[in-house]
């Protein structure tokens, strides 16, 4: 993948921190002209295919590029959150009966947007 391709862009906490206080957000979010402006350095995730990037979404300014014509991208998306209560011993046996299907409850519906 290259910039062509546009790839995911993030900024550390320290300048998200610092980008973000006194703004009020608006419903546009922060404009980009002034993280482009402000951030010490922006982290553009390129790199060959099957390439993988971590990055704490709550607290780390992000967004996706714009494909040049022509170009595309394809993004595979993990969410990990914590569990309510401890794994049982034999949770691998049992997946069923210890995971909920995101999909079918109504409190993950907003953050998955389904």
């Amino acid at each position: 993948m290259t910039k062509d391709h546009g790839p995911f862009h993030t900024v550390d906490r320290a300048d998200s921190i610092r980008i973000t206080s006194n703004y009020e957000r608006s419903t546009d979010g922060i404009p980009n002209g002034r993280i482009e402006s402000e951030a010490k350095d922006i982290f553009r995730f390129t790199g060959p295919r099957g390439s993988v990037a971590f990055c704490n979404t709550n607290t780390n300014l992000h967004r996706t590029g714009v494909p040049a014509e022509g170009n595309w991208r394809d993004v595979l998306q993990f969410m990990f959150a914590p569990m309510s209560k401890p794994l049982p011993d034999d949770w691998f046996d049992h997946p069923e009966e210890t995971f909920v299907d995101a999909s079918k409850t109504k409190r993950f519906r907003r953050l998955l947007h389904y």
